[in-house]
């Protein structure tokens, strides 16, 4: 069985409803809140869940829900050992049995690789900042590492047992760190299960505490560092070029080829320890991937630059027009096929 966690912060009478109905259920050997610093005026609805037997951890001050999440953890890997985690949000946003179905697949995958979301269907009901929101996130998110997960924000997931110390690494105090989560699932190849749950919304989702341009840069800060090293080596290559020029009696194709060589296996490292961080791969397929989509990216590009210019664009212009295209060509075939991501997992209901 798992222990379900509920981090609450300012909670209403929903968390008490919510908690009631789990504990009926007998489904989850043992309930964990986490007071995250609400203070005297919520006291009462932490005093009636220890009443129910619930086990409340409390935070003298606000810390924000990552790190909640972070305490809940560490009292469970303290008093069940062994046990793995629902964690539900304490709003009213999730209902029971989705977060039965959710412990029910949890331990049914028996593995310490794989997390599991209660994915929340984005139809024309749901209120237009989670819609924009998630929508910005989603593609975001799959540039960054070429994984589709469809609700990146949902608060119902499932961790196992073996995952929890690991959890407790990510960085992240507050709702980043659910999407620190997921990054880092991303980047050292752990699955991700989703399951389709029902979309519930409290007054209009009126308060939620997402972020979507806040989220999104964070997503996309992936691709900020894999600009960064690119224009980096993009230097090191014409530096490389001049220098062979200047002092190398050399062919011309020498000088150009050997700035080239060092450039691209500095960017291939640079893109695999930091961008990426896909170093648990084949280092020799890797490379070979790699110098094969390079090839690739240089061929279109020259055929992109040739063909603007023989439509009358200027040759200026045309380099600058196809770089950037394939600049996103360049980031998503490292990520899909060269530094390839984990896996994600739907079904259906």
């Amino acid at each position: 069985m798992a222990v379900l966690l509920v981090p609450a912060y300012k909670p209403d009478e929903k968390m008490l409803t919510f908690v009631k109905q789990a504990l009926a259920s007998e489904r989850f050997s043992a309930i964990v809140a986490v007071d995250d610093g609400g203070g005297p005026a919520y006291s009462h609805i932490f005093q009636a869940l220890r009443e129910m037997g619930v086990e409340v951890v409390v935070h003298a001050v606000n810390l924000g829900k990552g790190q909640a999440m972070k305490t809940g953890f560490n009292h469970i890997m303290l008093h069940h050992p062994g046990e793995g985690v629902v964690a539900a949000d304490c709003d009213g946003q999730h209902s029971l049995p989705d977060t039965i179905r959710v412990a029910d697949e949890l331990e049914k995958l028996q593995q310490v690789d794989a997390m599991v979301l209660g994915s929340r269907r984005m139809n024309k009901t749901a209120p237009w900042k989670s819609r924009f929101g998630n929508g910005i996130t989603r593609f975001a998110f799959f540039l960054a590492t070429g994984l589709k997960v469809y609700d990146t924000q949902t608060g119902l997931r499932g961790y196992p047992a073996g995952l929890l110390p690991r959890l407790m690494e990510i960085p992240g105090s507050r709702y980043e760190y659910e999407m620190n989560m997921l990054l880092s699932f991303a980047r050292e190849g752990f699955q991700i299960v989703e399951l389709p749950i029902e979309t519930i919304y409290i007054q209009n989702n009126a308060g939620t505490h997402f972020h979507p341009i806040r989220d999104a840069l964070k997503v996309f800060s992936r691709l900020f560092v894999f600009a960064a090293s690119s224009l980096f080596c993009y230097g090191v290559d014409y530096l490389l070029y001049v220098l062979l020029l200047g002092f190398a009696p050399v062919p011309l194709w020498v000088c150009y080829g050997g700035a080239r060589l060092v450039s691209s296996t500095l960017n291939f490292y640079i893109n695999r320890r930091l961008v990426f961080k896909a170093e648990q791969g084949s280092l020799l397929w890797q490379i070979l991937r790699y110098y094969l989509l390079a090839a690739f990216v240089l061929a279109l590009g020259s055929l992109g630059v040739s063909g603007l210019s023989y439509l009358g664009v200027s040759e200026y212009i045309a380099k600058l027009i196809v770089d950037t295209l394939l600049y996103v060509v360049s980031f998503v075939g490292q990520r899909l096929l060269v530094f390839r991501p984990g896996q994600v997992k739907r079904q259906e209901r």
